[in-house]
């Protein structure tokens, strides 16, 4: 799939927990995938100038902050963040403009009216936690945009309900001047 994709468009990839061997990722540069841990690359589409910065992390401590691995983003520039995990309370700090991100699997079994069996590491959240639910998705906090892809996987259960896998296609535009 990445073989296709890659020879007409840029393909950005960020590691999760289950796929972060040196092989796999060496394979993926091979097709040319530029696979992000914890680097930045700039790139420039129609005039806008991006900065994509890229984070492999499965587990965060306490001390976590990604101004300690990166510069202060330009705030003249777009600046993306694709993560493995969506941390919504972890990326506050670092002043992106959008924030990419899965792991979740969407949440891999959603009940109508329910949600997600599992997110966040709670079961049934919507009954059991006051925190937000980030299983898929577009959210926001702080002024930050956070989008979390279903994705393709199914781990940990081989299964979905009610949560199809999906491939995303976003399209960002830069926000018009004000006349």
């Amino acid at each position: 799939l990445l073989s296709h994709y890659c020879s007409d468009i840029p393909v950005y990839f960020v590691p999760g927990e289950h796929d972060r061997s040196n092989d796999f990722s060496n394979r993926l540069r091979q097709l040319g995938v530029h696979v992000l841990r914890y680097e930045t690359e700039e790139l420039t589409i129609k005039g806008t100038n991006i900065v994509l910065y890229g984070i492999d992390n499965a587990s965060f401590t306490p001390s976590f902050d990604l101004n300690n691995s990166f510069a202060t983003p330009d705030k003249t520039k777009l600046n993306l963040l694709l993560a493995h995990i969506p941390n919504l309370d972890g990326y506050d700090s670092f002043p992106v403009d959008y924030v990419f991100s899965g792991d979740t699997h969407g949440g891999v079994m959603q009940l109508p009216f329910v949600g997600p069996l599992y997110a966040n590491s709670h079961w049934f959240p919507k009954f059991t936690t006051k925190e937000p639910i980030v299983d898929k998705g577009v959210f926001e906090q702080e002024g930050i945009y956070f989008f979390v892809s279903g994705g393709l996987g199914n781990y940990p259960v081989p299964a979905r309900f009610f949560n199809r896998p999906e491939m995303s296609l976003i399209t960002i535009s830069p926000p018009k001047a004000d006349k």
